[in-house]
């Protein structure tokens, strides 16, 4: 982790985000419905954003269930 954050750095990136391909972000509480837009918008001096975790998986065909 500490080799993508110097990589992202040297990058110009702004933010690392770690997500399974199991996993969904939703951007609660954002103006627009946008994980792009929501982090812009947090203050310089935060380093980091902890959200939900939501897991989605399959249990029947058809049938999805979000956790």
């Amino acid at each position: 982790m500490e080799m993508a954050i110097v990589m992202a750095r040297d990058s110009g990136m702004d933010w690392i985000l770690h997500l399974d391909t199991d996993e969904l972000r939703h951007p609660v509480g954002a103006r627009e419905y946008s994980l792009r837009k929501l982090l812009c918008d947090i203050l310089s001096d935060v380093d980091m954003v902890v959200f939900p975790n939501y897991v989605c998986y399959v249990t029947r065909l058809m049938n999805l269930r979000i956790m």
